[in-house]
């Protein structure tokens, strides 16, 4: 496989699927790293398939690989914001759910029910951001 001369070594990458792909007639699609001659780590995503001749016999595989780099920091950047925010996120809706269940509980004095409904509906809101 020939993938250019700015690649240097392949850091992942699965012969296996090659192989399988002759052996079963299955489709290659395989993601994996790639050092360039700068040092950097990208990724790679390549599809192929087999052609063969009229008697089912294996000619050449051929396809191509597109550099999807900043698909992958972008999904790893998302990945872990998600992370960060399911972990942080609890502590403060944990505050603010007790808050507004103190002014619910009329703690604070007597509200008046129009109030109440709009504390009824943060605190759902609330609920639903915590599950």
């Amino acid at each position: 496989m020939s993938l250019g001369a700015d690649v240097v070594g392949i850091a992942d990458y699965h012969p296996a699927a090659i192989a399988r792909t002759f052996e079963e007639d299955a489709k290659y699609y395989v993601e994996f790293r790639v050092v360039w001659q700068d040092g950097s780590i990208n990724w790679l995503n390549s599809r192929a398939k087999v052609e063969r001749d009229h008697n089912g016999q294996d000619v050449r595989m051929s396809g191509g690989a597109i550099d999807v780099t900043r698909h992958k920091l972008e999904e790893t950047l998302k990945n872990e914001f998600i992370s960060n925010v399911s972990h942080e996120l609890p502590t403060p809706l944990t505050s603010i759910y007790g808050s507004l269940g103190l002014l619910l509980g009329d703690v604070y004095g007597k509200l008046p029910d129009d109030v109440k409904s709009l504390i009824n509906v943060a605190i759902a809101t609330v609920i639903a951001w915590s599950a």
